[in-house]
Protein backbone atom coordinates (compact mmCIF):
# COMPACT_ATOMS: atom_id res chain seq x y z
CA UNK A 1 0.00 0.00 0.00
CA UNK A 2 2.90 2.38 0.58
CA UNK A 3 3.62 2.56 -3.16
CA UNK A 4 0.09 3.55 -4.16
CA UNK A 5 0.14 6.83 -6.05
CA UNK A 6 -3.57 7.10 -6.83
CA UNK A 7 -5.25 9.68 -4.63
CA UNK A 8 -8.86 10.07 -3.54
CA UNK A 9 -10.06 13.58 -2.72
CA UNK A 10 -13.45 14.09 -1.09
CA UNK A 11 -15.85 16.21 -3.18
CA UNK A 12 -19.13 16.51 -1.31
CA UNK A 13 -20.61 13.04 -0.93
CA UNK A 14 -18.22 11.52 -3.49
CA UNK A 15 -14.51 10.99 -4.03
CA UNK A 16 -12.56 12.15 -7.06
CA UNK A 17 -9.85 9.66 -8.05
CA UNK A 18 -6.61 10.77 -9.63
CA UNK A 19 -4.23 8.12 -10.91
CA UNK A 20 -3.57 5.59 -13.66
CA UNK A 21 -5.61 2.53 -14.55
CA UNK A 22 -3.74 -0.73 -14.97
CA UNK A 23 -4.81 -3.68 -17.08
CA UNK A 24 -7.64 -5.56 -15.39
CA UNK A 25 -8.27 -9.17 -16.38
CA UNK A 26 -11.96 -9.77 -17.26
CA UNK A 27 -12.80 -6.09 -16.75
CA UNK A 28 -15.40 -6.26 -19.51
CA UNK A 29 -17.53 -8.76 -17.61
CA UNK A 30 -16.91 -7.66 -14.00
CA UNK A 31 -19.74 -6.26 -11.89
CA UNK A 32 -17.47 -4.85 -9.21
CA UNK A 33 -14.01 -3.26 -9.15
CA UNK A 34 -11.67 -2.77 -6.20
CA UNK A 35 -9.78 0.53 -6.27
CA UNK A 36 -6.89 1.32 -3.94
CA UNK A 37 -6.06 4.96 -3.32
CA UNK A 38 -4.60 7.12 -0.59
CA UNK A 39 -6.94 9.68 0.91
CA UNK A 40 -4.37 11.65 2.91
CA UNK A 41 -0.91 12.17 1.36
CA UNK A 42 0.23 14.01 4.53
CA UNK A 43 0.08 10.64 6.31
CA UNK A 44 3.04 9.40 4.27
CA UNK A 45 5.13 12.30 5.54
CA UNK A 46 4.14 11.52 9.13
CA UNK A 47 5.18 7.88 8.68
CA UNK A 48 8.55 9.02 7.34
CA UNK A 49 9.09 11.30 10.34
CA UNK A 50 8.10 8.49 12.70
CA UNK A 51 10.54 6.12 11.00
CA UNK A 52 13.39 8.64 11.31
CA UNK A 53 12.54 9.13 14.98
CA UNK A 54 12.59 5.38 15.56
CA UNK A 55 15.99 5.04 13.88
CA UNK A 56 17.38 7.85 16.03
CA UNK A 57 15.96 6.26 19.21
CA UNK A 58 17.38 2.86 18.24
CA UNK A 59 20.84 4.30 17.62
CA UNK A 60 20.70 6.28 20.87
CA UNK A 61 19.75 3.14 22.82
CA UNK A 62 22.78 1.36 21.38
CA UNK A 63 25.16 4.21 22.28
CA UNK A 64 23.80 5.32 25.68
CA UNK A 65 25.51 3.46 28.51
CA UNK A 66 23.90 3.14 31.94
CA UNK A 67 25.31 0.99 34.73
CA UNK A 68 28.08 -0.20 32.43
CA UNK A 69 25.83 -1.52 29.62
CA UNK A 70 24.06 0.05 26.65
CA UNK A 71 20.44 0.74 27.54
CA UNK A 72 19.31 -1.40 24.61
CA UNK A 73 20.32 -4.37 26.78
CA UNK A 74 17.35 -3.55 29.04
CA UNK A 75 14.22 -5.50 28.20
CA UNK A 76 11.94 -2.51 28.81
CA UNK A 77 13.85 -0.42 26.23
CA UNK A 78 13.66 -3.25 23.70
CA UNK A 79 9.90 -3.56 24.28
CA UNK A 80 9.45 0.18 23.70
CA UNK A 81 11.47 0.04 20.48
CA UNK A 82 9.56 -3.04 19.31
CA UNK A 83 6.24 -1.29 19.98
CA UNK A 84 7.44 1.76 18.03
CA UNK A 85 8.50 -0.39 15.07
CA UNK A 86 5.19 -2.26 15.07
CA UNK A 87 3.13 0.94 15.11
CA UNK A 88 5.23 2.52 12.36
CA UNK A 89 4.97 -0.57 10.14
CA UNK A 90 1.19 -0.68 10.68
CA UNK A 91 0.88 3.00 9.78
CA UNK A 92 3.06 2.51 6.69
CA UNK A 93 0.85 -0.33 5.50
CA UNK A 94 -2.26 1.81 5.95
CA UNK A 95 -0.97 4.76 3.92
Amino acid sequence: MALIRTTAVRDGDCYVLNGQKRFITHSGIADLYAIFATADPVAALAVGVARATYEYAFQYAQERVQFGKPIIAKQAIRFMLADMATEIDAARLLT
